[in-house]
């Protein structure tokens, strides 16, 4: 995998998508339509953007024949108001991360983050420039390639 540069803050999710797909950014916002820039509100950067939604990126994947698959790292069910949180089997969520490289969306240093998961150096590969271990990043979803 090649670690890319996010060129602007609202930009971590398709840049991630990118480094798995093999997809330099740029070629990736040409692929989706846009570059996640357009202002929709007067919050402070970089919420005031756009962005990408996760479909967008689903599309990208599918154009290009992997599959993503959905893991939560927790399983919560709400019904009627109330939050129930299940007990995870062990080791689950670390399996699928040896079996598959991927997105994992989550925090890291307690700000909404993603990045790309790559299954052969089990490093993450942080599109702000650095690559580091799955213990640095507070992983709640991991989007498997297949």
């Amino acid at each position: 995998m090649i670690l890319h540069m996010q060129p602007n803050g609202w930009s971590c999710l398709p840049v991630s998508f990118g480094m798995c797909l093999n997809i330099h950014p740029k070629d990736m916002f040409r692929l989706i339509g846009h570059d996640g820039s357009q202002i929709l509100n007067d919050l402070p950067e970089p919420y005031c953007r756009r962005a990408f939604h996760i479909q967008e990126c689903i599309d990208i994947c599918i154009q290009q024949l992997q599959f993503p698959v959905e893991i939560h790292a927790e399983w919560i069910i709400e019904v009627q108001d109330r939050i129930h949180k299940l007990v995870v089997p062990e080791n689950r969520f670390m399996s699928y991360l040896a079996l598959h490289t991927g997105v994992l969306v989550g925090q890291h240093n307690k700000k909404e983050h993603a990045v790309a998961w790559d299954r052969e150096s089990q490093k993450c590969f942080d599109p702000c420039g650095y690559k580091y271990e799955i213990s640095e990043f507070d992983a709640s979803m991991f989007y498997a390639l297949c």
